[in-house]
C-alpha cells in the first residue's frame, strides 16, 4: 500500500507478528511444547499496534492533513481533548482501538490461562487477526493527493466530553467480550466444562460492567446533546452494543446456575458464544452500509462489507461446529425439581433476557429481513416498547417472588403488597393511567421491597434494586414527559402551567456558541435558561444543544429549534449620494460641522439626511458618539436608523437600518422530565456493585 504513511505499516508489522504467533502456538498446541516463543511474538504485536495508536495520535495533535482520516475528523482550532478524541471518530480509527484494547487485555489473559495458554490464545488470536486485517483494508494512515490547508473539523455533536470517554469504553467491552468466547471453545475443547465458572466468571463481569458503563455514557450523551429529551431511541448503533450486553447478562445468571445447581453447561457455552457472535453482528450491520438509510449514526460502505461479513461468519461456524463436536461430552444437567424453585426463577429471568435479546435483534434487522419480500424497511420505536412491556412487567414479577421462595415470611409479603398499592395510587393521582405501567409500578416498589426485606444491603439487593429502578425511571422519565411547542417572543411572557417563560435576548459572545436567554418564573422563583444555537462553519450545520435544569424528582428540558432575528442592513453613504430603502429616498447630505464636540471623553458627529416617501420630506439628524452606544432614531413604526460608523477621510458614513416586520422569536421545545435521576442512579448502583463483584471471592 503505497499511498500511506511510513508510520502506518506498523499495522502491517502487528498483522505479521500476530500471525506468527498464531502459528507457533498451534504447532506448539499440536505438539504440546513451551509457548514462550509465540508469547513473545505477540508483544512484538502489541508493541507495533501500540506505535500505529501513538502515530496516529501524533498526526492528530500535530495537524499532519496529509492524513485522510485526519483531516476528515479534525481542525486546527479542536482543543487537545477533542482533537485526541477525534482519533476514535471515525471507522478507521475505531477499529485501531479495538485492535489496541483486544491486543492489550491479551497481555492479561495470558497469565491467566497458564498451562492452556497454547490452544487459548491460538483462539484470541484469530479475533485479533480479522480485527488487523480490518485494518489492512481501511487504514486510518491514508495519505491524501492534495492535501488542505486546514481540516473538516470533528461532527459538532460530538463536541462533548462525554464523547471522549464514551467510546473507550465501548470498545473495552467489546475488546472483553472476545475472552468469555474463546474460554468457551476452549473449555469445549479441552471438555473441561466445570472449570467454566472459575476460570470466567470475572472475565464476564468485566466485560458486562465495561460495555454497560459505555452504554450508559452514550445515553447521557445523547440526553446532554441532541435535544430531543431522550437517552435511548431504538437506533442500530444503539442497539448493536444493547443485544451482546443482554445476552452477557443472562450468562451471568446462567453461570450462577452452573455454580449452585450444577447445570446449565450448553446454555452457558452458547450465551458466551453468541454474546460475542452479536458483537460481530452488529459491527456488521452499523459499519458495512447495510443500514445507512436507516440509522443516524450507521457508516456508510467503505468497501468492508464482505470481510465483516466473512469474520462473522467464520466465528459462528467455528463455535457451532465445536459446540456439536463436544455436545455429547457436555455435563449432564440436573433436571428442575418444581416450577417455582429459586433456580427455576433463574431460568425464567434468563429467558426473559434472551427473548429481550431477540426481539431487538429482529427489531434491528427489519431493514434487512424486509428486503427479502419487498422494500426494506424499519420498525418504529413502539415495536419495541410494545415487545418490551410484557417483558418487564414478568421480570419484575419473578425478581419479587424469588426471594420468597425458601424463606417466605407472611409479614414481609402483606407489607410490600400494601406498600406497593398505596404507591400505585400515589403515581395513579399523578397521572399514570395506563393498565400496564400501573402493574410495573406496583410489582416495582413490591419487588424492591421484598427484595431490601429479604436480602438486607447484600450486593444482590443493590443489583436488582438497580435494575428495578432503571425499569421504573425509565417508565416514567420517557412514558409520562411533558413537551410544548412555543414561540417567545422577545420580552413577552408566555405562561404554561405554573411557569412563566420570557424570551430576553439572543447572545452572540465573542468566544463560544451563541445562545438563548430564558428567563423561567416558576413560584416567585427565577433562574436563566441559556440553551445554545450556533452555526458550525466548518461543517456548516446550526446545532442546537439544549439547556438542562436538574432537580430532584424532574429536569426541566429546554431546546431552541429556530430563532428569528430582527432584519438589519447596512448601507454606506457618501456625501449627497442618496439611495432608495424600505421604499424611503434617503440624502446624505453630509456632517453637520457645528454639531462635532467632545463631551466627557467621547466625541460626537451629527449627520445630515433627507428622507422622503410619498412626496412628504423631512430632515432627520443622526448623532454617531465615538465609544458609546448606538442612538436610534425611528424612522416610522417598525424602522430604526443609527450611524454605525464613519469615514471621515472620505466622507463617508455607515448607515444601520433595522426593520421590525415582527419582534425577534425563538421557537423552543419545553420538556418536564419526571424521575430521570433516577435512570442515571439506577445506572451507577447497577455499574458499582457489578464492578465490586470483580473483586469478590467466589
Amino acid at each position: 500500500m503505497s499511498n500511506i504513511t511510513i508510520s502506518g505499516y506498523t499495522i502491517h508489522l502487528a498483522i505479521v507478528f500476530t500471525a506468527i504467533s498464531t502459528i507457533i502456538y498451534f504447532i506448539n498446541f499440536l505438539k504440546n511444547k513451551n509457548f514462550i516463543f509465540a508469547r513473545n511474538f505477540y508483544y512484538f504485536s502489541l508493541f507495533s499496534i501500540s506505535l500505529s495508536f501513538l502515530f496516529l495520535g501524533y498526526h492528530f495533535l500535530t495537524r499532519d492533513f496529509r492524513l485522510s482520516y485526519v483531516a476528515s475528523y479534525s481542525s486546527s482550532d479542536l482543543s487537545t481533548l477533542y482533537t485526541i478524541s477525534a482519533i476514535w471518530a471515525g471507522q478507521e480509527g475505531s477499529f485501531l482501538l479495538w485492535a489496541f484494547l483486544s491486543l492489550l487485555l491479551g497481555i492479561f489473559l495470558i497469565k491467566y490461562l497458564k498451562e492452556e495458554e497454547n490452544l487459548g490464545m491460538l483462539i484470541y488470536n484469530l479475533q485479533i487477526l480479522g480485527l488487523l486485517y480490518l485494518l489492512l483494508r481501511q487504514s486510518p494512515f491514508v495519505l491524501l493527493e492534495n492535501v488542505p490547508i486546514d481540516g473538516k473539523g470533528l461532527n459538532p455533536l460530538l463536541l462533548n466530553p462525554w464523547m471522549a470517554i464514551h467510546p473507550p469504553f465501548m470498545f473495552l467491552g467489546y475488546a472483553a467480550f472476545g475472552i468469555p468466547f474463546t474460554f468457551a471453545l476452549l473449555l469445549a475443547l479441552k471438555k473441561s466444562f466445570k472449570d467454566f465458572y472459575s476460570k470466567t466468571y470475572k472475565w464476564v463481569i468485566f466485560s458486562w460492567v465495561s460495555m454497560g458503563a459505555g452504554i450508559i455514557l452514550g445515553g447521557f450523551w445523547a440526553y446532554e446533546t441532541l435535544g430531543w429529551g431522550g437517552y435511548w431511541g431504538w437506533d442500530p448503533v444503539e442497539n448493536a452494543s444493547l443485544i451482546p450486553w443482554l445476552l452477557m447478562t443472562a450468562l451471568i445468571h446462567g453461570m450462577v446456575l452452573q455454580r449452585k445447581y450444577n447445570t446449565f453447561y450448553k446454555s452457558n457455552f452458547l450465551l458466551a458464544t453468541f454474546s460475542f457472535i452479536f458483537v460481530l453482528y452488529g459491527t456488521f450491520l452499523t459499519r458495512s452500509g447495510v443500514l445507512q438509510d436507516f440509522s443516524v449514526h450507521s457508516f456508510v460502505d467503505l468497501g468492508i462489507t464482505g470481510v465483516l461479513l466473512i469474520f462473522l461468519l467464520f466465528f459462528l461456524i467455528l463455535s457451532l461446529v465445536i459446540f456439536f463436536l463436544a455436545l455429547k461430552n457436555f455435563p449432564k444437567s440436573e433436571p428442575i425439581d418444581s416450577f417455582a424453585s429459586k433456580k427455576s426463577m433463574i431460568i425464567y429471568g434468563i429467558l426473559l433476557l434472551i427473548f429481550s435479546a431477540f426481539f431487538v435483534t429482529l427489531g434491528t434487522s427489519s431493514p434487512i429481513i424486509t428486503k427479502i419480500f419487498t422494500e426494506p424497511s424499519k420498525v418504529s420505536n413502539n415495536f419495541y416498547i410494545n415487545t418490551h412491556l410484557p417483558i418487564a412487567i414478568l421480570l419484575l414479577l419473578f425478581l419479587g417472588l424469588y426471594p420468597l421462595i425458601k424463606n417466605f415470611k407472611y409479614n414481609n409479603l402483606i407489607l410490600a403488597i400494601f406498600s406497593g398499592i398505596i404507591l400505585t395510587i400515589i403515581s395513579f393521582i399523578f397521572g399514570v393511567k395506563n393498565p400496564l405501567h400501573l402493574i410495573i409500578v406496583f410489582l416495582s416498589f413490591f419487588s424492591i421491597l421484598i427484595q431490601y426485606l429479604n436480602h438486607k444491603l447484600k450486593n444482590v439487593f443493590f443489583l436488582h434494586s438497580g435494575a428495578i429502578l432503571f425499569i421504573l425511571g425509565s417508565l416514567y422519565s420517557t412514558g409520562y414527559d411533558k413537551q410544548e411547542k412555543f414561540k417567545l417572543i422577545k420580552s413577552e411572557i408566555q405562561k404554561y402551567n405554573q411557569y412563566e417563560l420570557k424570551f430576553a435576548d439572543f447572545v452572540f459572545p465573542q468566544e463560544g456558541k451563541s445562545y438563548g436567554e430564558i428567563e423561567i418564573r416558576n413560584n416567585n422563583k427565577i433562574y436563566i435558561s441559556k440553551p445554545k444555537l450556533w452555526f458550525n462553519e466548518k461543517t456548516n450545520q446550526i446545532v442546537a444543544n439544549p439547556d438542562i435544569k436538574k432537580r430532584f424528582f424532574d429536569d426541566i428540558y429546554l431546546s431552541i429549534e429556530q430563532y428569528n432575528p430582527e432584519k438589519i442592513e447596512d448601507i454606506s453613504f457618501k456625501k449627497n449620494e442618496s439611495k432608495n430603502v424600505y421604499g424611503y429616498n434617503i440624502l446624505f447630505k453630509g456632517f453637520q460641522i457645528s454639531g462635532m464636540h467632545s463631551t466627557g471623553g467621547s466625541f460626537e458627529v451629527n449627520a445630515l439626511f433627507d428622507i422622503e416617501k410619498d412626496e412628504e420630506k423631512k430632515e432627520l439628524i443622526l448623532t454617531f458618539s465615538l465609544g458609546q452606544n448606538k442612538r436610534e432614531e425611528n424612522l416610522d413604526n417598525n424602522i430604526y436608523l443609527s450611524i454605525e460608523r464613519i469615514d471621515a477621510t472620505t466622507g463617508t458614513v455607515l448607515l444601520n437600518l433595522r426593520k421590525i416586520d415582527e419582534k425577534p422569536y425563538i421557537i423552543i421545545s419545553f420538556m418536564q422530565i419526571p424521575l430521570i435521576n433516577l435512570v442515571w442512579l439506577s445506572s451507577i448502583l447497577i455499574l458499582l456493585f457489578g464492578t465490586v463483584l470483580l473483586f469478590k471471592k467466589h
